[in-house]
């Protein structure tokens, strides 16, 4: 398994009971989106082709995936979150020599992350618009929102949100 949420004993709850910061460095931001954008385009576990990914993969990851991409500059390093996240996705839909279940190995990413930022020494910048650039393929929608549009969009997604009580899960 790639993650616990494909446990079928695991129960997606309904209700926010904590509020998560995983942005506290370029790294743990990055690591976070980077999980996102691979999770995000399996269909139970696995990893569709590029040409079924449309179809399977389930409408509210795919808006998750797409919130992922655009949305964060108004945060501290929000862009290695949106640079993770396109990161994930390219590597799991477009690459075809790299397993995605190593997504689950917390030290396979630190030593990803330290070879590629060592290597390349990487600019956010440079490298959101080069992986928007190369994920057109998927055909999902890629933007340039600034942190004022990032901070508008957070402010009214969800805004009407209420908890409806303990124990109810998403799907009921």
């Amino acid at each position: 398994e790639v993650e616990f949420c494909f446990d079928p004993l695991y129960w997606a709850m309904h209700d926010c009971y904590s509020t998560t910061y995983p942005n506290q460095s370029q790294f743990q931001a990055w690591r976070a989106g980077f999980r996102e954008g691979v999770k995000m385009c399996l269909v139970q576990g696995k990893k569709p082709s590029v040409d079924e990914f449309k179809d399977l993969v389930h409408k509210q990851n795919m808006n998750n995936l797409t919130i992922w991409h655009n949305i964060g500059r108004d945060v501290e390093n929000g862009i290695w979150a949106m640079v993770g996240a396109r990161e994930g996705t390219h590597l799991t839909m477009l690459s075809n020599d790299w397993d995605y279940t190593q997504v689950r190995s917390f030290d396979w990413l630190e030593n990803y992350w330290n070879d590629k930022n060592r290597q390349e020494k990487l600019n956010p910048e440079e490298t959101y618009m080069k992986l928007g650039r190369g994920l057109r393929r998927l055909d999902l929608p890629y933007l340039n929102y600034n942190a004022e549009h990032s901070a508008f969009f957070k402010h009214h997604y969800l805004s009407n949100w209420t908890n409806r009580g303990l124990m109810v899960r998403e799907i009921d």
